[in-house]
Formats: structure tokens, sequence, C-alpha cells
């Protein structure tokens, strides 16, 4: 009837136009959240993991020298977040909590004030 298929080598895929042939990518798969191909497997950012990294890293059910917070943590999707008790704020550094100033003086005018 004329009609034709076409294929391809193993090592090549058949694109869309249905007849022509290009080499495959190393990985036969999308690495996710920025993952990186290598070798044929998916190489992840610090904050994925998985096969396809497709998987957020809790990075509060790590040591406090991996994410520096000096009180508390909240896994966050591909990051964190470092907290603080009441009355005490972040410094800048967005990881160590200290006594809020607000709170300090409160408590020393209602001593005052007794």
């Amino acid at each position: 009837d004329g009609t034709y298929h076409c294929g391809c080598d193993p090592e090549y895929e058949l694109q869309a136009d249905g007849h022509s042939c290009e080499l495959k990518s190393s990985c036969n798969f999308k690495c996710q959240n920025n993952g990186k191909c290598f070798d044929g497997k998916c190489v992840c950012t610090s904050n994925f993991e998985g096969e396809y990294c497709e998987k957020d890293k809790n990075e509060c059910d790590q040591s406090i020298f991996v994410h520096g917070c000096s009180y508390g943590c909240i896994n966050t999707y591909g990051s964190y977040e470092c907290i603080c008790p009441d009355g005490y704020r972040r410094l800048a550094d967005k990881r160590t909590c200290v006594v809020s100033l607000k709170i300090s003086f409160h408590y020393r005018l209602n001593y005052l004030i007794m």
C-alpha cells in the first residue's frame, strides 16, 4: 500500500517527524528541581534527593551543624527557615536567636512600676 515505518538504531531515537533519528541523551528521564544529568543519572542540588531529584530534602532532620539554626527549624520546599521562640528575634544571619529588646524593656518597666 506504499506506507512505511521508520526505525532507529538502539542509541538513537525517532523524532516527532516520524522519519529522522537523533542520538539519545544520556538520561532517558527528566531530572527535576534543577538536577543535572551525568552518566545517565540525575545529580541533585543540595536541597533535593531521589532518583529524579523529585524529593524535597528535609534539612531540619540534619544536624544543627548543617542548617545552623540556634533554636528551631521549619522545612520548606527546597529550603528551610530558622525560627525563634516568643520573645526572641533572628539576627541578620537569619539563624541566631537573641532576646528581643522590646520584651526586655517591657519587663524593666513592669519592675519599676511595682
